[in-house]
This record gives C-alpha cells, structure tokens and sequence, in this order.
C-alpha cells in the first residue's frame, strides 16, 4: 500500500481561487495587448515595459494555473502529488515575487506619466493595480498551500493493513 497523507479539505478551495485568479491575470494580458494596440504614441509608456506587461500577465497564469491543479489532487494523496504540488506552490511563490518587483517598476512607469490624465494612462495604472492585487493574492495563497501541503508530510497516515501487518510482525519478533 502507498502512504497517504492528510489533506485539509480547504485546499481544493484555495486551488480553485489560484485558477481563478490565473484566468483573471491572463485576461489582463489580453486587455495590456489591447491598450498597448490602441495607446498614442505621444503618451505611451514604451513598447519595452508594455511587453513585459504582457508577457507576465500570461506567463504567470500559467504558472498560477498549474499549482491551483496540483492544489486540487484527488485521493489518494500520494507522496508524489503532494511533492508535486508544493513544488509548483513554491515556483508560484517565486513567479508572484518576481511580478511585484517588475510590477513596483511598472508603476512607478505609469506614476511618472501621471501629470497627463489620458485615458491611456489612467487605463494603464488601472490595470496595474489590479495586477499587483491578483498578483499579492496569489504569493498569500500560494504560501498557505505550500506550507500546508509541507505539514501534511510530517502527518503520514498508514493504512489498516499496514499498521496490523508492522504489529503482528513486532509480537512474532517477541514470542519464541
């Protein structure tokens, strides 16, 4: 028999959020390509920062999508789903990291523009600060996973058969 582990029933819960939220972020990459389509050159962030908008906002969906996947495993809760989840858990974590830092920049890139109030630009801080609000949302979520998914390691649940097979075995050792 394979070793189980005890799952929390909450984390199917926080799994579908991450996909939510991976859907959310990968239709602000759709909505980044349409401003960076539609946005007067004259008031225009740059191509460069437009792009890695772009290319965060879809990249990091996929990386939200899979560990909210992995998050919701079904029984039996193998050693390698629950390795396989805190891994993306962990990659997530470090995607999210990685998007406030380029997301703090972007918007200092926007904040800088500010003087002007053209519907570009107040699009533009718009969907950065819901970015960065999707973003924060998925580094809290994914580190609960994480460090829930990381205890349920240290609580392996045996079966029955297991368990009675490893007592018999300790009286046969005892008797003569």
């Amino acid at each position: 028999m394979p070793r189980r582990f005890p799952i929390r029933k909450e984390t199917k819960a926080l799994g579908a959020a991450q996909i939510m939220i991976s859907l959310i972020l990968y239709a602000f990459g759709v909505l980044w390509v349409f401003l960076h389509s539609l946005e007067e050159k004259s008031n225009s962030v740059g191509t460069t920062l437009m792009m890695i908008l772009i290319f965060y906002s879809c990249g990091s969906a996929i990386f939200f999508m899979n560990s909210g996947a992995w998050s919701v495993i079904q029984k039996p809760h193998t050693l390698c789903k629950v390795i396989t989840a805190i891994v993306m858990n962990v990659l997530s974590i470090c995607v999210a990291t990685l998007g406030l830092i380029v997301l703090v920049v972007e918007f200092v890139a926007f904040e800088e523009m500010s003087d002007e109030y053209t519907w570009s630009n107040m699009c533009g801080m718009l969907l950065v600060h819901f970015t960065i609000l999707c973003t924060i949302t998925e580094l809290i979520l994914a580190s609960v996973l994480a460090h829930w998914f990381k205890t349920s390691l240290r609580k392996e649940r045996y079966s029955q058969e297991r368990s009675l097979s490893s007592t018999e075995y300790s009286y046969s050792s005892v008797t003569p």
